[in-house]
């Protein structure tokens, strides 16, 4: 990761006067709007994995500031099988907790889209870069992205 890396959230409005019955939509989403949280350069805490987690943003921000007292957290960490989460304030991107959920930092997931950029241009190579960031993970060494 780097500083081209972003957190994001959905967001709908309510709409409950719209009458969309001829089209099927639900009448009461009037559009939906997306919240972009882009890095702040706090620090440089952008992707961290290793096998039991995936991380996006995380810690305290390398300049304290006596103003801010947020409890800084993870801004999204998804567990090794990819299965739960949970998000927190997160100084890396400047964002809240991406649940909008009182109290709900902590989520079963739905569905997972991840994209990955490779620099091999053959399987061969692909296989081989593979098996060296796999000598990583077995001892246990967190990848910095």
């Amino acid at each position: 990761g780097s500083g081209e890396s972003f957190l994001w959230r959905s967001n709908y409005d309510i709409d409950e006067s719209r009458d969309d019955s001829c089209t099927g939509e639900d009448p009461r989403i009037s559009k939906s709007k997306v919240e972009v949280f882009s890095w702040t350069g706090a620090n440089r805490n952008v992707q961290m994995s290793n096998l039991q987690r995936l991380i996006v943003g995380g810690g305290e921000p390398e300049i304290k500031d006596s103003k801010n007292s947020n409890s800084w957290g993870f801004g999204i960490t998804l567990d090794g099988d990819l299965s739960h989460g949970s998000s927190n304030c997160c100084a890396t991107f400047g964002s809240p907790c991406l649940s909008k959920l009182p109290g709900r930092e902590f989520f079963h997931v739905a569905n997972v889209e991840l994209w990955a950029f490779t620099p091999a241009s053959t399987i061969e190579q692909a296989e081989k870069l593979e098996a060296a960031r796999e000598l990583l993970y077995k001892q246990n060494t967190f990848i910095f992205a």
